[in-house]
């Protein structure tokens, strides 16, 4: 038996229902090994048709998309031919509930979501799709790791994107850095991702209504409508779209407001090595 891999093949950008969190977002790292005997090419396969195929299929089975736990006793679905509905509530009573295209949604028969969940899933989906020289496969996802890092989880959606960015409930685990007259802010770094670690950032103009401690977002894109209700507490609201570039020029002014007549620079990333940054005085 021979093997090979590939790690930082792609990363997953999504976004889970948590029994204890609700919703949450989350960016894994995704490595592959896959064992099995040598084809006539003294190959176990082709590198170029690993990448290909195997990010082809995580792109459209997961990446981008809500993860739900229709086992869980907390998940509520009404699965419909184009358009699902999914209620959830929390161990604490917090409830959350989406209605959007199928393409939405990755529903998984488990009753929570983690990486061991998702990863079983995939290994199962990639059996159907590798040659029977492949015998073995073995995806692995992990989380970026930096001894220097903050990290917050959110979700959000942008209705203006082409393509399933604008699928209203997807996320990222993403680093957070704030500098102040050029040093950076240890303590301004903890305090926000305090603020945003498993936060719904939505645009207010998307906000259909706000009663009973309890917000409704909603807004129609290319791929269909889409519905969003969830507790106040989990939502942190911004006067502009929720592309990364606007976050981060967001929180640098709303920083700079609380630090008056300094110069402050936010780095905020969107998932793993790509983000944006925003300046403000």
């Amino acid at each position: 038996m021979r093997t090979l891999f590939v790690d930082n093949l792609t990363v997953i950008d999504c976004s889970l229902l948590d029994n204890e969190l609700g919703l949450s977002g989350a960016s894994w790292i995704v490595d592959l090994s896959l064992s099995g005997n040598l084809d006539d090419e003294s190959m176990l396969l082709d590198f170029g048709v690993v990448k290909r195929q195997v990010k082809a299929l995580i792109d459209t089975e997961v990446d981008h998309k809500l993860i739900v736990p229709q086992a869980s006793k907390q998940c509520a679905l009404t699965i419909g031919d184009d358009t699902s509905a999914i209620k959830f509530n929390t161990n604490t009573s917090q409830q959350f509930s989406v209605i959007a295209p199928n393409s939405t949604f990755c529903i998984l028969p488990s009753d929570t979501i983690n990486t061991q969940v998702v990863t079983a899933y995939l290994n199962d989906r990639l059996r159907a799709l590798l040659p029977e020289n492949i015998s073995v496969i073995d995806v692995s996802l992990r989380n970026e790791a930096r001894d220097d890092a903050v990290w917050f989880r959110y979700s959000h959606g942008l209705k203006k994107h082409n393509g399933n960015c604008q699928r209203i409930t997807h996320g990222h685990r993403s680093r957070l850095e704030i500098f102040v007259d050029g040093a950076r802010d240890n303590a301004l770094e903890q305090k926000w991702v305090n603020r945003l670690d498993n936060i719904y950032i939505a645009s207010r103009e998307d906000l259909q209504e706000s009663s009973d401690g309890t917000s409704q977002f909603s807004y129609r894109a290319d791929q269909g409508t889409f519905k969003l209700t969830l507790p106040d507490h989990r939502v942190y609201l911004v006067n502009c779209d929720t592309t990364i570039e606007e976050i981060a020029q967001t929180l640098a002014d709303t920083v700079a407001n609380s630090v008056s007549g300094k110069n402050v620079k936010v780095i905020a990333w969107e998932g793993v090595d790509k983000g944006a940054i925003g300046i403000a005085n």
